[in-house]
């Protein structure tokens, strides 16, 4: 059964419920259908989220970064979504993620093995409740298909700052079709060749190699 769209916003602020009110004023003065703010515990909070893939739904999801948001290209992308979901059983989501990356972007790259950008996240995904592979196949396509739309709308993103969150990535996990061999170059950039030697020295049959794995050198 097809469902109606819904646009969310989940805010965060580390203080009073009174100071993030305050803070978050402008999007609260829109008047909300649902207002559901309020002070939680860090493990409600961890949580949060949950009510969006409940056990036993079927997702794909696939992320990518941008500098800032281009509202022509994510209309498209929502045009789309509403396209795709008319009279289905798919759901949906296009997420985009805004945090503070200043303090995160003033460790240089080459301090830790994971690059820093100075970048947001985007993740494009569907879900469905029958766990049929022509369905996989189908979210595949119009997953990779919002990406495209929305990319398209970024000027001046190489391909790794297009990247995005590598968890949001299904090419990360080695066993899986979108699996990508040699993306792990590209997600750890010039950081690559000194995990190459770490990895020749402490794992060079490549034991762990199920998330973005590297080739030994």
């Amino acid at each position: 059964m097809a469902m109606s769209p819904i646009i969310l916003l989940f805010v965060f602020y580390n203080g009073t419920e009174v100071e993030g009110r305050e803070n978050f004023k402008v999007f609260f003065d829109i008047g909300p259908v649902v207002d559901e703010s309020r002070e939680i515990p860090y493990e409600e909070l961890n949580s949060i989220q949950n009510f969006m893939t409940p056990p036993g739904r079927n997702i794909y999801m696939k992320g990518l970064a941008q500098h800032k948001c281009d509202w022509p290209s994510f209309s498209k992308a929502y045009s789309r979504v509403l396209d795709v979901c008319k009279d289905t059983e798919f759901s949906g989501i296009l997420l985009i993620e805004y945090f503070p990356l200043t303090k995160i972007i003033s460790v240089d790259k080459s301090l830790t093995a994971f690059r820093r950008d100075p970048t947001n996240n985007v993740v494009a995904g569907f879900m469905w409740p029958n766990d049929k592979e022509e369905h996989t196949e189908k979210a595949r396509k119009w997953t990779h298909e919002l990406i495209r739309i929305i990319i398209d709308g970024q000027n001046g993103l190489t391909g790794t700052l297009s990247l995005g969150y590598t968890n949001y990535d299904p090419s990360a996990v080695s066993d899986e079709k979108d699996a990508d061999p040699g993306k792990a170059k590209v997600v750890f950039a010039g950081n690559y060749p000194k995990l190459q030697g770490i990895k020749k020295k402490y794992d060079p049959d490549n034991i762990f190699n199920k998330w973005f794995p590297i080739t030994p050198a």
